[in-house]
């Protein structure tokens, strides 16, 4: 198992679930994550994750209710009124407010109008959720943030996963309030100062913001000194040697260890090396508690990291503040293919399928654009297990017929096609790229499935 890097911090991957992939995704996959090393997404073998990005969990979120509880809770702390609706959709972040595990910042700085201010961040070993007000009093019209930088006091970058939303579906473009998310790094160091630079677009219309026309960016970085009270979460970490294998169709999966912390759960899990597959995805793996409530891997971060090739830590919502007395990891469906099933090889020249996993995928085009060559192949889903899921089943690792590899530079990318069980999954060749027909392009994820009933105790 192998997992790639995709930009210059890191190789972490943010995985959406169940919504509907605008066209030109791969700018805003680009623009909208910052990585760090071995990070991935949810599941397994999640390589480079092209997703649904940032840019639909603020539509998601916007459409999901707030607990009557949490709304008296708002009611009573206007303050935070914002942060509560961010958060609702993580059990852990909605409870750390709740328990008043938030740290107050109140800092700004402006440039032409333009005000950014870091409100309030919460933040433990795990994770800094950074939450902030963007005033626009300026002659500049729809804004969206365009890049982010975090570093230490002495301007050494982070080791960490950044992921942070846009801007193109807000009521008041006057202002807006949203959050960055930061996913530490195993041997991160958090230091008591972490220093944030903010870059800046301005578009002329909220519509056009899955392509570059009229946008520019904004001369200034805006920047923020936020203080880290570390004594805030000295020891807030539960750890929990669990060491328990299942064998699910001859492949040994084990659960090595549980750790707890106020923002989210890290399950860490080994592959055997003698297994004949590669485990690509967990389909529905998920905590629950004694009472049969369950925490859901984290769907809008970081939610996997791989240390090495047979070892993943899966990141789930965090149970902390509630404290069970029991907890479970259940699972029943994982997606894996054949170790000799892992690439698929095309033919330009007569426009052949001439490897596939199976039938599942066949090759349904191959096209000549400004951009470089496209191939488009149909992908057929399970109408179950996959409804409403958006495959990305190829990495960025390419080789052509003399074993050169490249990157095939964008990312692949996935839309529906004549049916709901049926997707368009497209790979563009840029056109610098120059190689020997034909071309083998690496599989991350497919709808192959191994399947056995599994539940495991943590505590």
């Amino acid at each position: 198992m192998q997992y790639k890097e995709e930009t210059k911090l890191s190789e972490s991957k943010i995985d959406y679930d169940n919504i509907t992939i605008p066209n030109n995704i791969d700018e805003y996959i680009l623009r909208g994550i910052k990585k760090y090393p071995r990070a991935k997404r949810i599941g397994l073998r999640l390589r480079p994750l092209s997703v649904a990005a940032v840019i639909a969990l603020f539509v998601l979120i916007s459409m999901i209710r707030i607990s009557p509880v949490f709304a008296d809770y708002l009611d009573d702390v206007p303050i935070l009124k914002y942060i509560v609706k961010l958060v609702n959709y993580d059990k852990g972040l909605k409870s750390a407010v709740e328990n008043n595990f938030i740290q107050n910042v109140a800092l700004s700085d402006e440039h032409e109008g333009v005000k950014f201010t870091v409100d309030n961040i919460i933040v433990d070993e795990a994770r800094l959720i950074v939450f902030y007000t963007i005033e626009n009093n300026s002659i500049y019209k729809y804004l969206e943030m365009n890049n982010v930088k975090f570093t230490d006091e002495a301007g050494k970058a982070i080791e960490a996963g950044y992921s942070f939303g846009f801007f193109y579906d807000k009521q008041d473009p006057h202002k807006i309030q949203d959050n960055l998310k930061v996913s530490f790094g195993e041997n991160t160091i958090i230091p008591e100062t972490i220093h944030l630079e903010v870059e800046l677009h301005q578009k002329e219309t909220p519509e056009n913001y899955v392509n570059n026309e009229n946008r520019t960016k904004l001369p200034y970085i805006w920047q923020v000194d936020i203080p880290i009270d570390k004594s805030k979460f000295a020891n807030m970490k539960e750890v929990y040697d669990i060491n328990q294998t299942v064998e699910i169709e001859n492949q040994k999966i084990s659960i090595k260890k549980a750790i707890i912390s106020p923002t989210r759960i890290e399950v860490q899990v080994e592959f055997s090396e003698e297994n004949t597959k590669r485990i690509l995805r967990f389909d529905n793996l998920k905590i629950l508690n004694e009472k049969g409530e369950t925490l859901n891997s984290i769907t809008n971060d970081v939610n996997a990291s791989m240390p090495d090739e047979n070892h993943v830590n899966l990141y789930f919502e965090s149970n902390f503040f509630s404290k069970p007395q029991e907890l479970y990891i259940q699972g029943s469906s994982i997606r894996a293919l054949d170790k000799d099933k892992l690439n698929i090889v095309v033919d330009f020249h007569k426009k052949l399928l001439l490897k596939a996993p199976d039938n599942n995928i066949v090759l349904k085009d191959i096209t000549d654009t400004a951009e470089g060559t496209v191939i488009t192949f149909l992908l057929n889903t399970d109408e179950v297990l996959d409804d409403k899921y958006h495959y990305f089943v190829f990495t960025h690792k390419a080789a052509d017929a003399k074993g050169t590899e490249f990157d095939i530079g964008r990312a692949s990318h996935s839309g529906i096609s004549d049916s709901a069980f049926n997707q368009d999954v497209l790979v563009t060749i840029p056109k610098n790229i120059i190689y020997q027909n034909p071309i083998k392009i690496e599989i991350e994820d497919f709808p192959v499935r191994i399947k056995g009933d599994f539940k495991i105790r943590i505590k």
